[in-house]
């Protein structure tokens, strides 16, 4: 009786967590994060370039890409990563840059670059 009284227990609560709006939302949010579609991708980057930009004059400077998770992880890395990105050399990412920069390896090699 015990075991099929916890079978049920298992069985409901797994059809509660399923039906969870929460779950659902959960799981939206990390196939977002997994999208290729490239519309999806320029939105993110578009949006993450407006919270670096500190000053919203429409541009990332070195102070302000320094300030990253990224940066302050590995300063070195952080350094070349701007550089690379600044294809005109004017020591500031236009947000036509920021959302046009090379993939880099990222986590797993996966062709994401963190900022």
């Amino acid at each position: 009786m015990k075991t099929i009284l916890t079978f049920v227990a298992v069985a409901l609560t797994a059809v509660l967590v399923q039906a969870s709006p929460t779950a659902t939302a959960d799981a939206n949010s990390k196939a977002d994060k997994k999208t290729k579609d490239p519309a999806v991708v320029k939105a993110k980057l578009e949006k993450r370039f407006g919270k670096v930009d500190a000053d919203k004059d429409g541009f990332v400077t070195k102070d302000e890409f320094k300030v990253t998770k990224f940066a302050k992880k590995n300063e070195a890395k952080a350094e070349k990563r701007f550089a690379r990105w600044d294809k005109d050399r004017d020591g500031k990412l236009s947000k036509e840059e920021w959302t046009n920069r090379p993939a880099g390896k990222g986590k797993g090699g996966k062709g994401k670059t963190p900022v």
